[in-house]
């Protein structure tokens, strides 16, 4: 996976079918941006390398200490059901998908047994 995420920050183009995922924390003083800005973001970076985001996953007021959040539910059990055949998930940062470290793992994982990359923007 490290491979691929350098490639394309480095600029190379990928197709494929591209989804974003973002989420705000309950935490007042998350330094991330406010998820216009995370989406602004993940489409540029998508933009400069000839990707579309076919689709968004979004959580407000979750934490990411817990996997228990709607949108990545969702997501992962899309994954999983091969349901929107997706190939790549965009984040502005990986703490967006987690900020457990093993919990981190846990979803690189999945994402990884389904053939889907995980690509960090920031």
């Amino acid at each position: 996976m490290v491979t691929k995420m350098e490639r394309l920050k480095g600029g190379a183009e990928a197709t494929g079918r591209n989804v974003g995922y973002v989420r705000l924390s309950t935490v007042g003083g998350d330094a991330t941006p406010h998820w216009d800005a995370q989406k602004l973001g993940i489409r540029r970076f998508a933009g400069e390398r000839g990707m579309e985001v076919i689709d968004w996953y979004a959580d407000e007021g979750f934490s990411g200490q817990s996997l228990d959040r709607p949108a990545l539910q969702q997501l992962l059990a899309d994954v999983q059901s091969g349901a929107k055949g997706f190939d790549r998930v965009l984040v502005w940062s990986p703490d967006r998908m987690s900020s457990n470290a093993a919990d981190f793992v846990t979803v690189c994982g999945r994402l990884s047994k389904a053939g889907v990359e995980l690509v960090s923007v920031s």
